[in-house]
Protein backbone atom coordinates (compact mmCIF):
# COMPACT_ATOMS: atom_id res chain seq x y z
CA UNK A 1 0.00 0.00 0.00
CA UNK A 2 1.29 3.63 -0.97
CA UNK A 3 2.14 6.53 2.16
CA UNK A 4 -0.92 8.84 1.75
CA UNK A 5 -0.32 12.15 -0.44
CA UNK A 6 0.64 15.11 1.39
CA UNK A 7 -2.69 16.48 0.94
CA UNK A 8 -4.35 13.67 2.31
CA UNK A 9 -1.96 13.68 5.36
CA UNK A 10 -3.22 17.34 5.56
CA UNK A 11 -6.52 15.78 5.47
CA UNK A 12 -5.96 13.42 7.95
CA UNK A 13 -3.98 15.43 10.28
CA UNK A 14 -7.02 18.22 10.28
CA UNK A 15 -9.85 15.03 11.06
CA UNK A 16 -7.16 14.10 14.10
CA UNK A 17 -7.33 17.85 15.66
CA UNK A 18 -11.65 17.99 14.90
CA UNK A 19 -11.94 14.48 16.58
CA UNK A 20 -9.23 14.12 19.39
CA UNK A 21 -7.69 17.74 19.96
CA UNK A 22 -10.71 19.48 20.31
CA UNK A 23 -13.30 16.54 21.73
CA UNK A 24 -10.70 15.14 24.65
CA UNK A 25 -10.41 18.35 26.41
CA UNK A 26 -13.79 19.51 26.12
CA UNK A 27 -15.49 17.35 28.93
CA UNK A 28 -13.23 18.75 31.18
CA UNK A 29 -13.36 22.23 30.25
CA UNK A 30 -17.04 22.58 30.60
CA UNK A 31 -17.22 21.77 34.32
CA UNK A 32 -16.92 24.03 36.73
CA UNK A 33 -13.73 24.88 38.89
CA UNK A 34 -15.34 23.80 41.92
CA UNK A 35 -16.41 20.45 40.52
CA UNK A 36 -16.28 17.45 42.71
CA UNK A 37 -13.71 14.43 42.48
CA UNK A 38 -16.62 12.18 40.87
CA UNK A 39 -18.29 14.86 38.07
CA UNK A 40 -14.13 14.87 37.31
CA UNK A 41 -14.18 11.19 37.16
CA UNK A 42 -17.03 11.06 35.00
CA UNK A 43 -16.16 14.13 32.75
CA UNK A 44 -12.22 11.83 32.11
CA UNK A 45 -14.05 8.73 31.21
CA UNK A 46 -16.51 10.50 28.75
CA UNK A 47 -12.90 12.48 27.52
CA UNK A 48 -11.10 9.20 27.01
CA UNK A 49 -13.97 6.77 26.46
CA UNK A 50 -16.64 8.49 24.60
CA UNK A 51 -14.02 11.27 22.84
CA UNK A 52 -16.32 11.38 19.75
CA UNK A 53 -19.97 10.77 18.77
CA UNK A 54 -20.86 10.47 15.41
CA UNK A 55 -23.23 8.44 13.38
CA UNK A 56 -24.87 7.40 16.51
CA UNK A 57 -21.77 5.49 17.31
CA UNK A 58 -18.96 6.11 20.14
CA UNK A 59 -15.37 6.57 19.65
CA UNK A 60 -12.69 6.05 22.03
CA UNK A 61 -9.39 8.42 22.40
CA UNK A 62 -7.65 5.17 21.94
CA UNK A 63 -9.79 3.89 18.58
CA UNK A 64 -9.56 7.50 17.07
CA UNK A 65 -5.62 7.36 17.06
CA UNK A 66 -5.46 3.93 16.44
CA UNK A 67 -7.52 4.78 13.19
CA UNK A 68 -5.31 7.34 12.77
CA UNK A 69 -2.01 5.31 12.77
CA UNK A 70 -3.53 3.17 10.07
CA UNK A 71 -3.97 5.72 7.80
CA UNK A 72 -0.45 7.49 7.98
CA UNK A 73 1.08 4.26 7.86
CA UNK A 74 4.71 5.10 8.65
CA UNK A 75 4.50 8.74 6.63
CA UNK A 76 5.11 11.12 9.58
CA UNK A 77 7.92 9.25 11.38
CA UNK A 78 10.81 11.22 9.99
CA UNK A 79 8.71 14.69 10.93
CA UNK A 80 9.93 16.53 13.56
CA UNK A 81 6.55 17.15 14.82
CA UNK A 82 5.73 13.23 15.10
CA UNK A 83 6.96 12.60 18.75
CA UNK A 84 5.57 15.41 20.64
CA UNK A 85 2.39 14.24 18.79
CA UNK A 86 3.13 10.53 20.06
CA UNK A 87 4.32 11.61 23.54
CA UNK A 88 1.09 13.68 23.92
CA UNK A 89 -0.98 10.83 22.88
CA UNK A 90 0.54 8.47 24.76
CA UNK A 91 0.53 10.76 27.89
CA UNK A 92 -3.42 10.82 27.80
CA UNK A 93 -3.90 7.80 27.31
CA UNK A 94 -2.05 6.72 30.52
CA UNK A 95 -4.69 8.04 32.25
CA UNK A 96 -7.40 5.36 31.12
CA UNK A 97 -6.38 3.17 33.28
CA UNK A 98 -6.73 5.48 36.10
CA UNK A 99 -9.99 6.08 35.41
CA UNK A 100 -11.43 4.24 38.37
CA UNK A 101 -9.29 5.95 40.91
CA UNK A 102 -8.50 9.59 42.22
CA UNK A 103 -7.10 11.64 39.37
CA UNK A 104 -5.31 14.75 39.41
CA UNK A 105 -7.63 17.29 37.59
CA UNK A 106 -4.72 19.86 36.70
CA UNK A 107 -2.39 17.38 35.31
CA UNK A 108 -4.85 15.57 33.38
CA UNK A 109 -6.49 18.87 31.96
CA UNK A 110 -2.43 19.77 30.62
CA UNK A 111 -2.11 16.43 28.95
CA UNK A 112 -5.12 16.55 27.61
CA UNK A 113 -4.71 20.08 26.58
CA UNK A 114 -1.50 19.65 24.84
CA UNK A 115 -3.07 17.08 22.06
CA UNK A 116 -4.74 19.87 20.22
CA UNK A 117 -1.20 21.57 19.92
CA UNK A 118 1.17 19.13 19.22
CA UNK A 119 -1.37 18.06 15.93
CA UNK A 120 -1.21 21.43 15.66
CA UNK A 121 2.40 21.89 15.17
CA UNK A 122 2.83 18.63 12.79
CA UNK A 123 -0.15 20.37 10.79
CA UNK A 124 1.80 22.86 9.98
CA UNK A 125 4.79 21.21 9.23
CA UNK A 126 3.49 18.95 6.84
CA UNK A 127 1.99 21.64 4.96
CA UNK A 128 5.32 23.89 5.09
Amino acid sequence: MDAPAPDTLVDLLADLQHDLGKYLRLPLAWLPADAGDDDVREAAREALLATRRAGGRVHAAADIWQAFLADVQDDLAARAGWPPLVAAVARVLAWTPRLDGPLDRAALQADLAAVSPAIRALLDEVEA
